[in-house]
């Protein structure tokens, strides 16, 4: 699923939950969770979540990245923190160094639950005990759009490989899939334009 669908439909769950459990709309939740709805592609090179995190556009540059991201990370936890919430984030980016996109960790259970800790961590330090909630929203909403994708999910990364699909796909890029993202598309924006004013 492309960018923009996974933005549109993460900033509806969003809107979703808020009327739901009368909450208050706040911008910086609304732009967190369309943030994690958008986090599982950090690890594609052309994606819009990498654009902010990979100056190389090309696959052997995001490996290299990330690899000397996670074993920064694990070097200044080592010499100055101590924390385990960095020592996961170091071993994930080290990870997604060696993984390709929609094979392994950022689309995968074990994957979200490592980010998980680390926003547990940061909610907690800070005292914003909602930030776990809002992220398993946005990251939760694009796996489950990926799983209607003819790719399917390796959910259980690294354990197996195997890839689990929805009953119903397609394929992104495909004439239908475009069509199909362009609906889900103009049902976000009509539900969010009907409901955010009663929130």
């Amino acid at each position: 699923m492309r960018g923009i669908t996974h933005a549109g439909v993460g900033a509806t769950a969003y809107i979703a939950a808020s009327s739901l459990m009368q909450r208050n709309f706040s911008i910086f939740e609304l732009a967190f969770v369309v943030g994690a709805s958008l986090l599982p592609d950090i690890d594609h090179p052309k994606s819009k979540a990498s654009k902010f995190v990979l100056p190389v556009k090309s696959k052997e540059g995001k490996r290299a990245l990330f690899i000397c991201l996670g074993i920064t990370v694990l070097w200044f936890d080592y010499l100055y923190f101590g924390e385990h919430a960095l020592k996961a984030l170091g071993a994930l980016f080290i990870m997604i160094g060696f993984t390709s996109h929609r094979n392994g960790i950022t689309h995968s259970l074990v994957g979200m639950m490592l980010f998980m800790f680390v926003i547990h961590y940061t909610g907690t330090k800070y005292e914003y005990k909602d930030l776990t909630h809002l992220f398993i929203l946005g990251y939760g909403s694009h796996l489950f759009c990926d799983s209607f994708t003819k790719g399917g999910l390796p959910l259980f990364y690294p354990i197996t490989k195997k890839k689990f699909k929805g009953i119903i796909t397609y394929r992104v890029g495909s004439k239908v899939g475009d069509f199909i993202e362009m609906v889900i598309l103009i049902l976000c924006v009509v539900y969010i334009i009907y409901t955010l004013p009663t929130i």
